[in-house]
């Protein structure tokens, strides 16, 4: 049985809304100001189509309430109510909701058209770790803004969370079923009937795969039935598998109520033991045994992934997916010691990316997800790339500083080399300028230079021909394919137009300027778009020093890292090429200089 079939609403074979004729020929349909362009699909609550509102001239997604619950005057009223409690919710990580109205009778409402896909198709035998972190973080981010506003949205679920193509930015979406605080909500009845009502003791409203216990008993619900309903879904994500399961409703009900489910780390034995701690801290069958907030999981989430960063050494083969492609901190979670489940079944094995890319990748921007949404038929716009300036000069040998060599010599790409079995094609020289492209975004390109380099300090420019993009500058790299992003690397990014292109800002500890995994207290110091940004660094032995356009970032001490070098020794290579490295956008560098220290 589906479980997404078990959600409670309208029969699948009711009627959908009913269109006027369309007002350009190839159209659908029209509704109200809105051409209707295609059905993109339907649930319980009404269809979802593509439309343009053609007097914001913008396209959008428009959902109509099913013909058979807009019929009860209550049912129309809570559509209404509860879509304007939804709209009310604003943050990067839920959906926008543009209009909320009523149409001749049929309630509706506009919200903005996502490219992309959900979770729930995603998903397959399980997800990389760090995928796992960063999404459950968005998710529970999402949920801190509609709880602070007093909206619980009790159908948190794969098919209800989209990862946005290209930017893999995580979005919160159907508030159908939300409940604003202090109020009754919306609840469709099964049978032929299809009656809508006020929530009353008894019935169930959600998905019963997700639900929580009180869900299940028809109790009332606070937040707190949201972070039950996250767990299950980030339990998934790790184990390929739902927590809870049966062949029936009833089934389902009572493994719920049970609260008897196969341990996370009996499972998924690889499975980072403070995830585990969270997961099942979430999925604990009384609420007031749950974390204290959403905002307090997005807490513990950002610190295990920041954990996960400086322990690159655990990485293991990816997860199966559905569409496979051959600082240590004191937490601030804070929950009371969840029951532990009791054991059921034991699964197989299912093995986290914990590598650096990885993390990099879950920290950013989803790399390994956006790009099985691409080879689902959902292609990435090629990035815009400026020209190299004709008038960039290249530092003549007689002009270098006292000590320095040029590693690039303006020309081509003499000196330089890919990783073993990697390519050069992502790369131009022109004017004096290395440009570095991805073929497509969030595709990793790397250059290493072909000399060797222990203790050293390293100047060049680098600058952004279009907003929004990320990339890092690699120290003592490994020169193998799969490994090269292991070790000490420095973040370059767009700090400004990061937020406007992508959706939300640059995460923390990845804004320019500082050691990746080692520090963390940003100074802002980037130039403007498209101009050219001077960094040097200072490599002598486990300490790294950076300055960004003369500001001076936080230094990175390895020796003060003993434990995490017993784990990542990685980080302690004694030399290795220095790396460029293109991933999300274009960039751009010249005047690459190196001195040798001894």
């Amino acid at each position: 049985m589906d479980p997404d079939a078990a959600t409670l609403g309208a029969a699948p074979g009711d009627p959908l809304p009913q269109l006027r004729p369309p007002l350009v020929t190839g159209d659908l349909g029209a509704f109200g100001r809105h051409r209707v362009l295609r059905l993109l699909g339907r649930g319980g609550m009404g269809a979802v189509y593509e439309a343009i509102d053609t007097a914001l001239g913008r396209t959008v997604a428009l959902k109509l309430m099913l013909p058979a619950l807009a019929a009860a005057p209550t049912g129309r009223e809570r559509f209404l109510r509860e879509a304007r409690a939804a709209a009310a919710v604003r943050h990067e990580n839920v959906v926008n909701v543009y209009h909320v109205g009523e149409d001749e009778g049929t309630p509706f409402l506009t919200m903005e058209l996502l490219r992309g896909d959900h979770l729930g198709h995603l998903i397959g035998g399980g997800l990389p770790v760090a995928d796992v972190v960063r999404i459950g973080r968005d998710v529970a981010r999402g949920l801190a803004a509609a709880h602070a506003i007093g909206v619980v949205h009790r159908d948190v679920k794969p098919a209800n969370i989209w990862i946005e193509a290209p930017t893999g930015r995580v979005r919160l979406l159907d508030f159908g079923l939300a409940r604003i605080g202090g109020e009754a909500s919306i609840a469709v009845r099964s049978g032929p009937s299809a009656e809508t009502g006020l929530t009353q003791a008894g019935e169930l409203v959600g998905t019963p795969t997700y639900m929580s216990r009180e869900q299940v008993e028809g109790e009332p619900v606070d937040f707190r039935t949201d972070l039950f309903s996250l767990g299950a879904v980030l339990y998934q994500m790790v184990t390929g598998r739902v927590p809870f399961e049966g062949r029936t409703l009833a089934g389902w009900a009572d493994a719920i109520r049970s609260g008897v489910y196969t341990p996370v780390n009996e499972a998924v034995p690889t499975a980072p033991p403070a995830l585990v701690r969270l997961i099942h801290a979430l999925l604990a069958p009384r609420p007031e045994d749950r974390p204290r907030s959403a905002d307090a999981v997005a807490a513990e989430l950002l610190t295990i992934a920041t954990q996960l960063l400086v322990r690159t050494d655990s990485a293991a083969a990816p997860v199966p997916v559905q569409h496979p492609e051959a600082p240590d901190s004191d937490p601030q979670f804070d929950f009371t010691e969840a029951p532990r489940p009791a054991p059921r079944r034991r699964g197989r094995p299912t093995q986290f990316l914990l590598g650096c890319a990885a993390a990099l990748a879950g920290g950013l921007l989803l790399v390994g997800i956006v790009h099985r949404i691409h080879r689902a038929g959902r292609p990435a716009p090629e990035p815009v790339v400026k020209a190299p300036d004709p008038a960039a000069p290249v530092a003549p040998a007689n002009s270098l500083p006292k000590g320095y060599v040029s590693i690039f010599n303006g020309r081509d790409l003499s000196g330089w080399k890919p990783p073993i079995e990697g390519r050069t094609d992502a790369w131009a020289v022109a004017n004096g300028v290395l440009a570095g492209t991805p073929r497509a975004n969030f595709q990793f390109h790397a250059l290493l230079s072909e000399r060797d380099y222990s203790d050293f300090e390293l100047r060049l420019e680098y600058r952004w021909p279009a907003p929004g993009g990320h990339s890092v500058l690699l120290l003592r790299a490994n020169e193998d394919k799969e490994r090269y992003m292991k070790g000490l690397a420095i973040s370059l990014a767009d700090d400004e137009g990061y937020s406007a292109v992508h959706g939300h800002a640059v995460p923390d500890g990845y804004q320019s300027g500082l050691v990746l995994g080692l520090t963390f207290k940003p100074r802002a110091a980037n130039k403007p778009l498209g101009e050219w940004n001077a960094l040097r660094v200072v490599a002598r032995r486990h300490v790294i020093e950076v300055e960004l356009n003369g500001t001076k970032m936080p230094v990175a001490n390895l020796d003060e890292k003993l434990e995490l070098l017993k784990t990542h020794p990685e980080f302690a290579r004694a030399q290795g090429p220095i790396g460029l490295l293109c991933f999300i956008g274009p960039i751009e560098y010249r005047n690459i200089l190196v001195r040798p220290l001894p």
